[in-house]
């Protein structure tokens, strides 16, 4: 099969980052350390 017709546009308002996904979460997480990242809750409602 050969794609060549595409029915939605391309996305230029947004800067590509040549990183990977755990350096982004890194510059995230240090942006954001005063924040509460995840919390696990169990079945039971207790963290």
């Amino acid at each position: 099969m050969k794609l060549t017709t595409s029915y939605f546009p391309a996305q230029t308002g947004y800067e590509i980052l040549n990183i990977t996904i755990g350096e982004l979460l890194k510059t995230i997480a240090a942006a954001n350390s005063d924040s509460i990242a995840m919390v696990d809750i169990l079945n039971t409602g207790f963290v």
